[in-house]
């Protein structure tokens, strides 16, 4: 869950009616969470406090083991405004999630003398059952077939582009938000 925004603080502090939130969201222990009412129990819980750097601590070790050619996948679910964006993306001054494992990826690939890596990036997006290529312009991108070999799950037709660094890939994504 993303810190409340100044707008959103000010809307409560005028709301007579609006939830106690230190009632309503209770942190109780590293991997609980009472949400109005209602138990919640994770492999990790992160108050509003809490920095990107250390968000992004908590995963890092997700991206060393891609590099060492294992399947990683670090995914952002919630409802509208619940905070994935500004955890993954982060603003331009406090980088999140994407943006410092890319800067990770990289550096670890420059680290290593003993093996070549190449970099493809693909963007999608699946909204309301229907995957869209966010690198396509236009309409051509949408209602893609996520289709299963032996080997792996794909998504047909997907556009992927080979990048070189960090600034490549957040070209792309930049492309991907409009």
């Amino acid at each position: 869950m993303r810190p409340l925004s100044e707008r959103e603080e000010d809307e409560l502090r005028n709301d007579a009616d609006a939830p106690d939130m230190a009632k309503s969201i209770q942190y109780l222990d590293d991997g609980k969470m009472l949400f109005h009412g209602a138990m919640y129990e994770y492999d990790y819980v992160f108050n509003p406090e809490t920095s990107q750097t250390d968000v992004f601590t908590e995963v890092q070790s997700a991206i060393a083991s891609a590099m060492d050619g294992f399947r990683v996948c670090i995914f952002a679910y919630g409802q509208t405004g619940s905070g994935k964006t500004y955890t993954m993306e982060g603003p331009r001054v406090d980088r999140g999630v994407n943006f410092r494992a890319l800067e990770e990826m990289f550096n670890l690939a420059a680290a290593d003398g003993n093996v070549d890596y190449d970099f493809n990036v693909s963007v999608l997006e699946v909204y309301n059952e229907t995957v869209c290529d966010l690198l396509v312009r236009g309409s051509g991108g949408t209602d893609l077939a996520i289709r299963k070999n032996k080997d792996e799950v794909f998504v047909e037709g997907l556009t992927e582009c080979v990048v070189e660094n960090a600034t490549d890939v957040e070209e792309l994504m930049q492309l991907a938000s409009r």
